[in-house]
């Protein structure tokens, strides 16, 4: 590695595994770099979460051992700021992981961490909705009192009656009870 490599690494943040791992190219910590010297942003985390950001954006699928590498990636900026949550939470947003490696995810304690436990159940609680049905998966609904949740919920096409009469009196806010009070009026639900 150059010189310039490895002024760009400690200028913008970035380990030696974010190269390592492919997540950010040579030509591209460079382009960041030159970038930063002239930006208005000087926020090296802005640069290295953007490059996360297109880094998941281009691909189809990750295998276990590119979850391995994100987990690995670490902040090393002059910002101080420690990123890491926030790509773990872009991860789970992602829908690139199989059903096994999504379940995977829950041995990892940086999961389990505010707020990417929130993001991680909310995400949990879906793909079992997709897996198995609404019907079958309502109970796990009940027992969060995340709005986001809800508010899917609502917007499912499995919606029925007891789902309906259940969200108009227990409903995360006002908004969904409301939203859910006239659904239970409307005739698809009587």
């Amino acid at each position: 590695m150059n010189a310039d490599m490895n002024k760009a690494l400690v200028r913008l943040g970035y380990s030696r595994e974010w190269i390592d791992s492919g997540i950010i190219s040579g030509d591209l910590l460079l382009q960041q770099y030159n970038e930063i010297q002239t930006s208005d942003d000087p926020n090296a985390e802005h640069y290295r979460h953007g490059a996360f950001l297109n880094y998941i954006r281009s691909r189809d699928a990750l295998s276990d051992e590119e979850i391995d590498n994100i987990f690995a990636l670490t902040d090393c900026g002059p910002d101080g700021e420690d990123l890491r949550l926030n790509r773990i939470i872009e991860l789970i947003r992602s829908d690139l992981l199989t059903t096994e490696q999504f379940g995977e995810l829950a041995n990892r304690s940086e999961v389990h961490q505010p707020p990417a436990d929130k993001v991680y159940t909310r995400h949990e609680i879906l793909r079992a909705i997709d897996e198995r049905g609404l019907a079958e998966t309502f109970e796990r609904v009940k027992q969060t009192q995340d709005s986001w949740v809800h508010e899917r919920v609502l917007e499912h096409p499995d919606l029925a009656g007891e789902h309906v009469g259940w969200l108009a009196q227990n409903g995360a806010n006002k908004r969904i009870r409301n939203v859910a009070k006239q659904l239970s009026e409307s005739r698809r639900f009587r």
